[in-house]
């Protein structure tokens, strides 16, 4: 309701209106001489499609970015897969050397698989 009545108080404003005046119409003088009102008609719907435009490259982006991102979350749970199994390759053999773990973790938190329903729920 604001901006309305601001944006009718704007062309009142811009119009010569002489309320006071009786029998007198109100009548509006152009801002703008010739070229510019034919400048605003041309350039408006060049800004439309311009920021169509702009839009739709946006829109195009953020698709990419989209499929970017699914594609390295695949490539990380592949690389985690292979990390997991050579940390039980690697236990196997501790074992079948003897060598013992002297870290505080336990042997077997590392070399779980991880789920991926886990992961999402963080």
């Amino acid at each position: 309701m604001r901006l309305e009545a601001l944006s009718a108080l704007d062309v009142l404003s811009s119009c010569n209106v002489s309320p006071l005046a009786p029998g007198s119409r109100p009548t509006c003088t152009p801002l703008d001489e010739y070229p510019f009102p034919l400048l605003a008609t041309i350039l408006a719907p060049e800004a439309v499609l311009l920021t169509s435009c702009v839009l739709i490259r946006q829109n195009l982006i953020d698709k990419t970015l989209e499929r970017r991102d699914h594609l390295e979350l695949q490539i990380n749970l592949l690389a985690e897969r292979e990390a997991t199994r050579s940390l039980r390759i690697l236990q196997k053999i501790a074992e079948h050397l003897a060598v013992r773990d002297i870290e505080d973790c336990k042997e077997d938190e590392l070399a779980r698989e991880t789920s991926v329903d886990q992961i999402a729920q963080i």
